[in-house]
């Protein structure tokens, strides 16, 4: 509920209390002193009333404007995600007008490409992680001992079936 509705039902509850003390002061047929001394009564419970309703309304609208920030925040992220689905969007349509280019190459002349050959630093680091491994050492224990990242150690040593 937005704010305005708060302050209509405060308004509202307001009114029936004012309502209500007045038809008990015409209804006890007391005294006129005796009856301005509840309607003073009556002025300071709705002066209680009136003060713990603003305070409400002050909560209100601190909660109302830290919703609405954290809406803001959220909108601002997903149009920000959104215009880049468009952008990458624009960029596969542009990529699939092109003409596809058959290569001149055929089956038979194609070769595989060459395998990478390992650098003696990345065996022998290998190495000690597998024998890190084996002396009980867990994946995170190792990647921080090598200073190297926890994926990294997990992708090795499961290459490598251990």
């Amino acid at each position: 509920m937005g704010p305005a509705v708060w302050i209509a039902i405060i308004a509202g509850i307001t009114v029936i209390t004012v309502t209500f003390f007045i038809y008990l002061i015409l209804r006890s047929g007391k005294t006129a002193s005796e009856t301005h001394n509840e309607v003073v009564s009556g002025t300071a419970y709705i002066k209680m009333i009136d003060e713990a309703s603003d305070a409400a309304l002050d909560e209100i609208n601190k909660t109302s404007r830290i919703v609405l920030d954290e809406i803001e925040k959220k909108y601002q992220a997903m149009l920000f995600l959104y215009n880049l689905l468009e952008e990458k969007k624009k960029e596969i349509n542009a990529v699939l007008e092109q003409p596809v280019k058959l290569a001149a190459n055929t089956p038979s002349e194609i070769k595989p490409p060459a395998k990478k050959q390992q650098s003696a630093k990345q065996n022998a680091r290998n190495e000690k992680i597998f024998q890190l491994s084996e002396e009980g050492m867990q994946i995170n224990e190792i990647a921080k001992e090598l200073n190297i990242g926890q994926g990294e150690v997990k992708l090795i040593l499961d290459l490598a079936g251990r």
